[in-house]
Formats: C-alpha cells, sequence, structure tokens
C-alpha cells in the first residue's frame, strides 16, 4: 500500500496511526499547511522539519493535494524509496509525467528496455517533446548523474510549457546525503536553482541535519528554502476530534478523560492516536452508550508502552552508550 492509498483508507480506520493520515485526521495542522501550501504556490521553497512521528508526511501530502487543486503540477518523491541517484532521477520523471496524466513510472520502466520497446508501447504523439526527450535519454544513457540534471529540469519544463507552476516534494530529504554525498547535493542546487517556475519542498525527521544543510554557508543549500518546524498539535485542536471520534462509535468521552490522555502524550500527533486506538479496541468498544472511563486510560497506556518497549530500550540503551563514551 503506498502512502497516498492509505490516506483514502482513512475512512475505515478509528484513531489511524502508523502511517500518513488525511482528512478530519490531520488534527490541529491547518495553519501550518495553509501558509506553507501559500508560499510554495508563489514559489517559495521550504524545509518541513521536526521530530519523529509529528505528522511531516501527513501535512506534504495534504499541502500537495491543494496545490494540484490551484492547478499546480506536483512531484512527490519519498527518498526512503530511493537506493541510488538513478533511482531518484526515475522516480523524478516518473511523477512530473503523471501531471500530464501518463503512467510516469511505466513509461521510465520502458524506456529502460530501449527506444524500441518504448515506442511499441505508446505513441509519440502523447507526450511533450520535453516528456520524449527525457524519456530517449533514459533509454540510452548508462550516466546516472546526467540523467539526474535531467530529471530535475523536467518539472520546470513542463511548468513553463504549461504556463504554470510546479513543486516537487522530497519526503525524508536527509536520505539525500547517504545517496552520493556532497556531489549530489552540489548537483541539485545547481539545478534547482536555475528553475524559475518550480519551488522545492524538502521534509525530514533529522532535524540537526535538514537545519545544517539549509542554514551553513558551507552548505550547498544554504538559504534556499524557508525552514518551517512541526509542534506538538495543542489540546484545543483534539478536544473535539476526541471526543467526536469516539461519539461517532457510540461512546462518550468525558473531557476529563481527554484531558488525561493529552496529559500523558502531550500532544504528540502519533501517540494521541495510538492511545485512543488502544482505548477504543480493548477498552469496551463494543459497549456503545458507556462512556470511557479514566482506568481505561491506565489500561491502554501499558498496552501502548508494551507496544514500543523494543524501541525504547533501543534508545534507552544508545543514550547509556553515549554517556559511557562520554564519561571515558
Amino acid at each position: 500500500m503506498t502512502r497516498q492509498e492509505s490516506i483514502d483508507d482513512d475512512h475505515t480506520r478509528v484513531f489511524p496511526c502508523g502511517g500518513p493520515v488525511g482528512g478530519e485526521h490531520l488534527v490541529g495542522r491547518e495553519t501550518e499547511i495553509a501558509r506553507i501550501t501559500k508560499m510554495l504556490s508563489r514559489g517559495q521553497s521550504v524545509v518541513l522539519a521536526g521530530p519523529r512521528r509529528y505528522g511531516k508526511t501527513s501535512v506534504l501530502l495534504e499541502v500537495l493535494g491543494r496545490l494540484r487543486d490551484k492547478g499546480l503540477h506536483t512531484t512527490f518523491v519519498d527518498l526512503f524509496e530511493v537506493a541510488n541517484v538513478g533511482g531518484l532521477a526515475d522516480r523524478l520523471v516518473g511523477g512530473a509525467l503523471r501531471n500530464e496524466g501518463m503512467s510516469g513510472p511505466k513509461l521510465v520502466a520502458l524506456a529502460r528496455q530501449g527506444v524500441q520497446r518504448l515506442k511499441e508501447r505508446i505513441k509519440i504523439a502523447q507526450l511533450s517533446a520535453n516528456g520524449m526527450e527525457v524519456l530517449l535519454e533514459f533509454s540510452g544513457d548508462p550516466d546516472p548523474h546526467r540523467l539526474l540534471a535531467s530529471a530535475l529540469d523536467l518539472p520546470d519544463s513542463f511548468a513553463a510549457r504549461y504556463g504554470v507552476r510546479a513543486v516537487v516534494a522530497l519526503d525524508e530529504a536527509g536520505e539525500l546525503l547517504t545517496l552520493d554525498g556532497e556531489g549530489l547535493l552540489k548537483l541539485m542546487r545547481a539545478r534547482c536553482q536555475q528553475h524559475e517556475n518550480t519551488a522545492y519542498l524538502f521534509s525530514g525527521s533529522q532535524e540537526t541535519l535538514l537545519t545544517r544543510l539549509f542554514t551553513h554557508k558551507a552548505q550547498a543549500f544554504y538559504g534556499f528554502a524557508r525552514i518551517e518546524t512541526l509542534g506538538p498539535v495543542e489540546t484545543k485542536a483534539w478536544q473535539p476530534y476526541i471526543t467526536g471520534t469516539f461519539a461517532d462509535h457510540g461512546r462518550e468521552c468525558p473531557t476529563k478523560v481527554v484531558r488525561a490522555i493529552l496529559k500523558i502524550t502531550g500532544g504528540h500527533p502519533y501517540y494521541t492516536q495510538h492511545l485512543c486506538q488502544s482505548i477504543f479496541y480493548t477498552g469496551g468498544s463494543g459497549e456503545p452508550g458507556r462512556a470511557v472511563k479514566l482506568a481505561e486510560v491506565d489500561w491502554a497506556l501499558e498496552l501502548t508502552l508494551d507496544h514500543h518497549r523494543a524501541y525504547f530500550d533501543e534508545l534507552w540503551g544508545s543514550l547509556r552508550r553515549a554517556s559511557y563514551l562520554q564519561r571515558g
């Protein structure tokens, strides 16, 4: 299941967690979404940073959806799914071709099989000159860096051709350094800064790394984008969502219970959803009409902690190792 498909499936889930969410489940982020959407639509590139599981990908996908509704071209690349420079080029081309209503990844795969195979499967007239030129390059050029340069230019070329703006979103942007280090970043900056019709949205959990890439003068992307950092969701945003979701399934969730939940989670999006989900599925969800009790919160908290115990143990172990090394 893709990230977008998991969002489309939200209506079947209760307090969804573990992946991107959309619609009513994207709680308390309207201000950030509206601001980022406005900046990108006017050509301002943005870095979306924040701690793990704060909903960065959910915000990113919602922003892209609103930009598409405004008529902008959008390209999305999840860098966790990219293994090398050539793979990044493939993803960029595939995403750009989708704006022409074509199956981008399929066309890229056909181009990799050779020019003849590509011509057998599609009509040349179906693609713009820019798109066909890039696909033909992909069918014969083995140099991944040259392919990436062409792929980076493609969204901007399409945008210019159609008289619209384009936005390229790179999720988990910290992974760029694992693909080709500083060489890749310099290539990308050299191409991206020439694009007059395209803005970029970089998202990632490694706040220190992202900050270094975009705020240190020695880095290739210094000053390229504005940094927006997600914080916890405010209590006033959670209250109607939590009570409303329980009510939709026949249970009352008193204010004192909601406050107890949020005191535990601090408004952290993932852990708030996870704790509420534990209450719903293990605390009497099959008994419509019965109010949620404070005791159910304690019980659900134990289940939630058990679910994450391996992660907490690993985190505690890394902290102890770091303390030991500092003392040594």
